[in-house]
């Protein structure tokens, strides 16, 4: 860990500034990623950090179809990267699939078009906040450009989508990918954009 209490609680009331919702689904989703990772301890030291910054929260009281703020989404995430000194959330992302049941269901049977076609409705389902344009889709060239417009709550969420579209998209493919995000609002753009390719 790498930043002080005072640090970590001076990002995440930024971060909880910040309006709007998510669906407890995905909150459940990465408690049950830091649990695989890093056991019931896991659990009880974000709980505990999160306790200590101010902000009072329990996996276990998180009900799947409950609305939650995404700040509490998002700082969650970030006090996980900092407490177990995750590189980034590229790798929660990428294997958010495999936790969340919506996300299992949207891919199941899907072919890399009508994920293309359905993602924002499925954004939709589960966040109230920002919006998701499948923006190209050439299946000759092999590529998808996926791009996410008025959502800016904290720069660790870049490295997490960009996990979560690779994935979403090797699932469809039954193949490996790579991704590059070539817009992120944090550095001036005006939305991310996130270039998933595969041979």
């Amino acid at each position: 860990m790498t930043m002080t209490d005072e640090q970590l609680k001076k990002e995440v009331d930024q971060i909880m500034s910040i309006k709007g919702g998510v669906k407890g689904t995905e909150i459940r989703a990465i408690g049950q990623y830091i649990k695989k990772r890093h056991g019931e301890e896991g659990l009880w030291l974000i709980e505990k950090k999160m306790k200590d910054i101010g902000y009072s929260f329990y996996f276990n009281k998180i009900e799947t179809s409950s609305w939650y703020l995404e700040a509490l989404y998002t700082s969650v995430g970030f006090v996980a990267q900092e407490v177990f000194g995750w590189k980034d959330l590229y790798d929660y992302g990428y294997n958010s699939p495999v936790f969340s049941f919506g996300l299992k269901m949207f891919i199941k049977f899907a072919s890399v078009k009508s994920v293309f076609e359905s993602a924002p409705r499925y954004w939709n389902r589960f966040l109230d906040v920002g919006e998701l344009e499948s923006y190209e889709l050439n299946e000759k060239k092999k590529y998808i450009i996926l791009r996410i417009k008025n959502f800016k709550f904290h720069s660790s969420t870049c490295r997490f989508f960009a996990g979560l579209f690779l994935r979403i998209v090797e699932f469809t493919i039954n193949r490996k990918g790579t991704v590059k995000e070539t817009k992120c609002r944090f550095r001036g753009d005006p939305y991310d954009e996130f270039l998933i390719s595969w041979k």
